[in-house]
Order: structure tokens, then sequence, then C-alpha cells
């Protein structure tokens, strides 16, 4: 009778599933359990319906909205983890990842923003006021993820960005918030709870790692431990007694800067390092000196640790009094080719021999005594000697032009083979060592005969669109810009040999430092690694089988195994040749220690075995070699 007095609930949208905190979770558990992408699309596509039917926002929304925060965060992590999984060996794959984590976390931005806006209209409600500052929390927090995900990538922010964050923790310190323990409802009762100044100050440690030298494994790591170390941290608005450390101007658009004296802004911020720094050094002796019952120090996780925490410390280090590069830079602006991958690399630095000049360079790659052509050479010479078209009808000679076509393809790869050797064999006295001088880029031809008229095929030109900017170089390295969309895809330790336009030499490098001023303008920093570089071809080597040797250039060819491209690292020409360390790069998959090759030049035959290695990543290995054999070539 009286019903109508009783506060009635507000009509259930079955097409709503963030009505409220009930809905949303009966809603989630009927989503796929295992299939993450999906269950991530149908989180976005929830939100998108949500603000294109303009659906007011209240308290219980946004109880759904955090309901659905908390249920993903598993979600989040697992798409990371694959991303990092699927980096080196799937890129697309690792991308899919990626995007799904940018996109799920831009709904969340946008979806708390509206909740923000909806709860400071109403300042003087008290469910509203209520639900500001955990609001406010996971916005910044947000901020945080999308932050890391582009350092992910190398990506610097926006100055948009930057003033949104620093407008979010103005806000908390207006409505005095920015220092209340918060969490989720669902969060772990046992796990710290972090306040808004606290999620403010590890965004802007975050974007303070933009090294360019950390890898997105790395990256995850040290955020998780800035995170747990920089609880401590907070911002002062007195300038601090003590030199050094941070400041941030929060009416400006940029992050954390260095104090250098001048610190000024309009509203400004500073933070002292210290704490973190120490928290930082007692891990590094922790795992250097570990306690007993744990493992050595040796462990190569630790080790591992070690080098990336060394790579940041003077990033949050409070004073930095010493110059990190060890060499002074001298700013150049010269046009270079650049060529990443070790298959690329051993393709473009491959003599490219005309089949015009497959003979002649053939032809003096004999060793002495020889008849003073290449078999294969004579074998076509003497071919093409009979007039075939004599001899078949027109089936037979359409065969006999197919085969000679195939026969002047292997022609021509065994010129290239012996010109890449020829760059090689200028030989020695020593029997352990490798005959390796250098050869300028147009050595594999040679000036016509006298009176022929002919002359020498000129360089092939190189587009301007492939060619790359060397901004500065020093005796360690270079940096190096790329043109708009080009190099988009080079990552940290990725090889990548390097030829000046003003220079006929290739130079050898590991990519250390990467960073995207935007998207189409990429720079990297090259840690040089070897001034002149040949391409080579190497076999492996087999035991010999009594039964079935043949011998073919003085090598037994039941030893001969795979054949693989790897690069020869010359040794600078200010050592002695004789004490300088063997080095090649071969594919990683093709190293393991001990192993016995053959490498072949145009004089000479050499076992080599692998020794240690000098540096290696996913997809190549920088090994010393020492040289166990030598022994002329003959004709078979």
């Amino acid at each position: 009778m009286f019903g109508f007095l009783t506060p009635q609930a507000k009509p259930k949208d079955p097409l709503d599933p963030l009505h409220s905190r009930k809905s949303a979770s009966e809603w989630f558990q009927h989503l796929p359990a295992l299939d993450v992408i999906g269950r991530q699309a149908h989180v976005i596509h929830a939100f998108e319906a949500m603000r294109h039917a303009s659906r007011a926002m209240d308290v219980d929304r946004i109880a759904a909205i955090e309901y659905l925060d908390a249920a993903l965060d598993v979600d989040h992590r697992r798409l990371i983890k694959w991303y990092f999984e699927n980096l080196q060996g799937s890129p697309k794959l690792a991308d899919r990842f990626w995007q799904a984590a940018s996109e799920v976390c831009q709904s969340f931005m946008v979806a708390y923003h509206t909740a923000l806006e909806e709860a400071l209209a109403h300042p003087n409600d008290r469910k509203w006021k209520a639900s500001v500052p955990l609001v406010v929390a996971r916005l910044i927090y947000f901020h945080g993820i999308d932050a890391k995900l582009r350092l992910f990538r190398n990506e610097r922010w926006a100055p948009a960005k930057w003033t949104q964050l620093h407008q979010l923790f103005l806000r908390a310190t207006e409505l005095g918030i920015e220092r209340l323990p918060l969490a989720l409802e669902d969060a772990d009762p046992l796990a710290p709870r972090m306040c808004i100044e606290q999620e403010y100050v590890y965004v802007l440690l975050i974007l303070l790692l933009n090294t360019g030298n950390l890898t997105p494994a790395e990256l995850d790591w040290v955020c998780a431990q800035f995170r747990a170390w920089g609880r401590d941290l907070a911002l002062d608005a007195v300038l601090p007694p003590t030199p050094g450390g941070f400041f941030v101007d929060l009416a400006g658009s940029a992050g954390l800067r260095r104090r250098s004296g001048k610190d000024q802004g309009a509203q400004v911020g500073y933070l002292d390092t210290a704490p973190l720094a120490e928290k930082l050094e007692h891990a590094i002796a922790a795992m250097r000196d570990p306690e007993e019952g744990v493992e050595a120090a040796a462990n190569p996780l630790f080790q591992s640790r070690i080098a990336i925490l060394e790579k940041v410390r003077p990033t949050v280090s409070p004073s930095r009094d010493a110059e990190l590069r060890r060499h002074p830079r001298v700013a150049v602006d010269i046009t270079a080719n650049v060529t990443v991958g070790l298959s690329h690399i051993t393709h473009d630095l491959a003599p490219n021999v005309p089949h015009a000049a497959t003979e002649e360079v053939a032809a003096n790659q004999l060793p002495p005594g020889g008849t003073g052509q290449h078999p294969a050479t004579t074998a076509a010479s003497k071919a093409s000697a009979v007039p075939r078209t004599r001899q078949f009808g027109a089936t037979a000679r359409g065969s006999m032009l197919r085969h000679n076509e195939g026969h002047a393809a292997q022609e021509l790869n065994h010129a290239r083979i012996e010109a890449n050797a020829k760059a090689i064999a200028k030989a020695m006295e020593s029997a352990e060592e490798i005959e390796l001088h250098p050869v300028t880029p147009d050595a594999q031809f040679r000036d016509p005969p006298a009176g022929t008229g002919q002359t020498p095929p000129a360089p092939a030109p190189v587009p301007d669109s492939a060619l790359w900017r060397v901004k500065d170089r020093s005796v360690a390295g270079w940096r190096i810009s790329a043109p708009g969309g080009v190099g988009q895809s080079l990552a940290l330790g990725a090889l990548v040999a390097m030829r000046p336009a003003e220079s006929g030499d290739w130079m050898l490098g590991v990519v250390r430092r990467l960073h995207k001023e935007s998207t189409s303008q990429l720079e990297a920093g090259m840690s040089l690694i070897a001034e002149r570089v040949v391409a080579v071809t190497l076999h492996g080597r087999r035991h010999a089988t009594e039964d079935m040797g043949i011998v073919v250039d003085g090598i037994d060819a039941s030893t001969i195994g795979a054949r693989f491209e790897g690069i020869y690292l010359m040794p600078p020409a200010r050592l002695d040749t004789r004490l300088a360390m063997r080095t090649l790069v071969i594919p990683a998959s093709e190293y393991f220690e001990g192993r016995s090759l053959i490498l072949t030049t145009a004089r000479s035959n050499y076992a080599v075995t692998l020794r240690s290695v000098v540096d290696q990543r996913a997809d190549w290995s920088w090994v010393t070699i020492h040289v166990s054999g030598r022994g002329p070539r003959t004709d078979s």
C-alpha cells in the first residue's frame, strides 16, 4: 500500500554491463576465460558503447569501472609477457599484444577522465567527494602504463601529456587528497597502498628512464623495482638545503630535470632521489656478494640485473660529477649507407661481380701453377665453342638454353665467392694466422686491356631514401639519424653495418641507444666494433670418410658440411697483426665452443676453431677463432 514510499531501484539495461558493480561482475564472468585478446576487445567495446550512448556517469558506474580495472590486471601482465616473448621471433605478433595493452589502457583513461569530470561537478555531494581520490590515483596510474608502453618503443611523451599529468596532481593538492593511502576494492589487502603523490612520482621516474639503452624487458623490471623503492620519495615545495636532485615545473610541459642552480618555473616541486639511489646501491652490492645459501654471484641472472642497474644508476643519482662519455664527440652531417641484420649485411657486403667480369675475376684467383682458368670457366668456354643449334632440335635447344642459364648462374655465384675470398687473400708468413687485408670497394674491377675501349663499370647509385645521416662520431662510435619512416624496426643490440658516403670501407657496430624523436624520425647511438669488415663464407667440418674421399681444391669433400655466411672483423691497422685477436660474427644458431669450420681464401684453405664469445644476441654471435691448420688450394 505504501510501496511508493520505498526508494525504487533504477531500471537495469541488459545492454549496459557497466550499470553497476554487480552487473559488471556477472557480465565479465561470462566472457571467454582463455581468450585474453577477446576479453580485452569486449571491455573496450563496452566502454565505447557507454560513451556513444551518452549514458549518465554515477557512483555505481564508477564502481563497475573499478571492478573491471582490478579484474583486468592479470590480463595486462599476460599481454606484456607475451609481448616480450615474441619481440624477437614474431615482431608482428608482439605488436598485436602491445596494441591490445595500449588500447585497453586508453579506454580506462577516457573512462576515468569522464568520471573525474562528473565527480568534480558535484563538490558538495559526499558520495561523489569520496570517489574522487581513487579516480585521480587510477587515472595517474594509467598515465604511467601509457608512459611505460611508449618507452618499450623508445617513444617520447608529447608535451600535452605532461600538461595533463601535472594538472591532475595540482588538482589533487588543491583538494588536499594527494597523500591519502588508496587501493582498489578487490586489491590484495596485504599489498602496500599507494597515494596520489606516489603514483605521480612513479610516473616521473618512469619517464626519467628514457635513456634509449634498455630493452623492453629490462625497462619493465626496472620499473617494478622503482615502484617498490620509490615509496619514500615525495615532492617538496621548498628548495632543499643540499645540492643535487631533480625538480619539475608543475605548470610546464616537461618532466623531471636535474637541478642546475637556476631552477625556474611558475610552480616548482623538488625531488631528492637519494633514498632511491641508496636502495639501488644496496641491491647491486647484495647481488655481487650474496648471502650464504644464495646462488653464487656468477649467476647470469645476477650479472644481467647488475648490468641493468649500472645503466640506470647515473640517471637517478642525485648528483652527476663525472662525464659519462669517455671520448669526445665531433659533430658531423654526412650521408651514409646503413644495413641492419647479419643476413642483410653479408648480402650487401658481398662484391657485386657483373657477369661480364666473372671469367676475369675467377681466372685471377687460381693458385700458382694452375691452368690459368677456373674449372667452371673452362667448362663454360668449351661448351660455348660447340654450335649447339646444329646438333639438337628445337626441344633439346630449349633444354640446353635452360642448362646454360643455370650453369651461368653457378659460374656467377662461384665468382662472387672467389671475389669475397680475394678480399682476404694476401699471404702472410705465419701458418697460424689468416691473411686478411682491406680491399677497396672497386678492387674487383680490373683495368681493361689497352685498346679494348672498355671502361670499368661505375658503382650503382644509391637512392636518397636509403641513405641515413651521421650526426656525430667519436673513437668509440657514431650517432645516426634515419629519415622519415626508415629504420623504425631498429632495436637495441641489432648488428649494423655503416659506410659513410665519403668513405669506401664498411664499419660494423651494435645499437646501444635508441630514441624516436617522432613517428617519422629515429636516432640511434652505435658502438663501433670494427672499422673494416669482410663478408666470408664458411663450411662446417665433418670427420673424413675413407671410402668417400674426393679432393676438391685441396679439401676432402667428405669433410665439408653445411655452408653459412659470416663476417670477418679485420684487426686495426695500428695493431701488430701477429698479435691481434681474430674474430668472426656468425649466426647465433651456428655457434658452439670448439666447433671446427673451413674458411677458404683464394690461395689457402683454413681449418678454424670457434673459441669464446665476445658478444652475443638472439640472432648473432661475435666469437674469437683459432687457426688450427692451413693447406694450399689445388685443382681437382
